[in-house]
């Protein structure tokens, strides 16, 4: 997880969008379907009211939490090669280029349908969901790593980026999402689609776990530990 107000990991960009777009695989579109994602919030509506403001924050049904999980135990936890990278070479987030917007590419298969979920329902509510930065290899993890040390010194560096052993982004089961209607929608599921919330300090880091999504989300701690 690297500190977005700090060092920008985002990718650059230029690959053909309209291809990325239908890019969700049968567990992720499986996981929605049978669901009816346009009812994922019970109660009313939990689309933005606007541009950048934050979501309703809704229970979602157990239908559709039930049915994300089990795309995800289909897929199966085969682990993520952690000398592989995720796919950062392309495009950006349509409602705010500055940041990547990554395929889940090289991710541990669980967490990589959980997040082709997230993405699905996060669209039927009328949220767009930017994967900034997801699967690091350990190489691009010690660089991150190596870097902070040089610009900030190991005690700042230890709160917002870990060693290659550590990261959950290595492992294949971290997210760090954008834009702001993003993360904070994602955050709102508390637990239900599998991803939680970390770190006080990284509002937009999400690490997945199917027993988030019947046990809720871990109680965050301040920052990263190494």
């Amino acid at each position: 997880m690297a500190a977005a107000v700090l060092l920008c990991a985002c990718g650059s960009s230029s690959v053909d969008d309209s291809a990325d777009d239908v890019a969700v695989t049968a567990s992720a579109s499986a996981a929605v379907s049978s669901a009816a994602a346009s009812q994922a919030w019970a109660g009313t509506d939990a689309a933005p009211s606007s541009a950048g403001a934050a979501p309703n924050s809704k229970a979602l049904t157990a239908e559709v939490s039930a049915s994300v999980a089990a795309a995800a135990t289909a897929a199966g936890s085969v682990p993520a090669d952690p000398d592989v990278p995720g796919d950062d070479g392309g495009r950006r987030c349509k409602n705010n280029e500055q940041y990547a917007d990554e395929r889940p590419t090289g991710m541990r298969a669980d967490a990589e349908a959980a997040w082709l979920a997230v993405e699905a329902v996060g669209a039927s509510t009328g949220v767009k969901m930017c994967l900034a930065d997801g699967k690091r290899s350990r190489a691009q993890q010690q660089q991150t790593y190596d870097e902070y040390l040089a610009q900030y010194g190991p005690q700042m560096a230890a709160q917002y980026v870990l060693p290659p052993v550590k990261s959950a982004h290595v492992l294949g089961t971290a997210v760090d999402v954008q834009p702001y209607a993003a993360y904070t929608w994602l955050e709102s599921t508390r637990g239900t689609l599998g991803w939680c919330r970390m770190y006080d300090n990284e509002v937009w880091h999400f690490e997945y776990d199917e027993g988030y999504v019947t046990g809720g989300c871990p109680a965050r701690v301040p920052h990263p530990t190494p």
